[in-house]
């Protein structure tokens, strides 16, 4: 398995459109700075504000897309010339192939998620500290929890791409159902039954991970001196552990289902 991450990661670096993901994957949080704080802001942003400001401003749609871009490249680049068919053929066993692009992938996601979202609040709290908006160990709970509903999604995108044997109209359709229709859905039956968010969450990935990044109730306190806005929300540990159940649950029936398919193909 680990030839196998070898050779793919030695093939991906030299693949122009990964190194395209990796500089937008760059270019995503200074972007998503500028138009959520501003140039000038930025000067005194503290940790604590671009964990509880910044990053439930801007959600996780551009992570998630990255991702899924990232797993078409890495799980399904070589599903039409047939690379991973001649693996088999010279004595690979299929789960070592199937098991070394999943796990590829995995690493991946996770530093593309690190680098996207995490990265840049460790170096606003070197420059200007934590802050007082919310405490640490909230924040550390709730960005630790969201690899798992990433995860999940990963997952959904690896079976598709097995399921259809072509990277790109795996992409397309994953877009379509991880960020669209389903969401959309979900969202008019809650409203329409006035139902709390918090009840369907385990629903979708795209909502968990809204949710865990998200805060909904702010006030201020009395802090050294002076008025500063705080957190008030902090997470719900009965639904921190639905959407980490159900994460686990669903991404092993993915990975089950995608390697059934691949199993069942022939090598030619």
């Amino acid at each position: 398995m680990w030839n196998v991450c070898k050779s793919i990661h030695y093939a991906i670096l030299r693949d122009i459109w990964f190194v395209v993901l990796l500089i937008a994957t760059l270019l995503v949080p200074v972007l998503e700075l500028l138009f959520t704080v501003g140039f000038y802001h930025l000067q005194e942003l503290t940790g604590s504000e671009y964990f509880a400001e910044v990053v439930p401003a801007n959600g996780m749609p551009f992570v998630f897309l990255s991702v899924m871009f990232l797993v078409s490249r890495v799980a399904g680049w070589d599903q039409v010339d047939k690379t991973i068919n001649y693996e088999i053929l010279s004595g690979k066993r299929k789960a070592m192939s199937y098991m070394g692009r999943t796990l590829l992938s995995i690493l991946w996601a996770f530093l593309i998620y690190f680098v996207q979202k995490i990265l840049p609040g460790l170096v606003f709290t070197i420059l200007h500290g934590w802050g007082n908006m919310c405490p640490a160990n909230e924040i550390v709970l709730r960005m630790t929890l969201v690899m798992l509903p990433l995860m999940r999604m990963l997952c959904f995108m690896i079976f598709f791409i097995f399921l259809l044997r072509e990277s790109m109209k795996a992409f397309i359709l994953a877009v379509f159902c991880v960020l669209e229709l389903p969401v959309l859905l979900i969202k008019i039956i809650m409203d329409a039954l006035e139902i709390e968010k918090e009840t369907f969450l385990w629903l979708h990935s795209n909502l968990a991970a809204d949710y865990l990044t998200g805060f909904s109730n702010y006030s201020f306190d009395y802090v050294n001196g002076e008025d500063v806005q705080v957190v008030k929300s902090f997470l719900q540990m009965n639904v921190a552990r639905e959407i980490v159940i159900v994460s686990l649950v669903f991404s092993i029936i993915y990975l089950i289902l995608g390697y059934v398919s691949f199993s069942k193909r022939d090598a030619r």
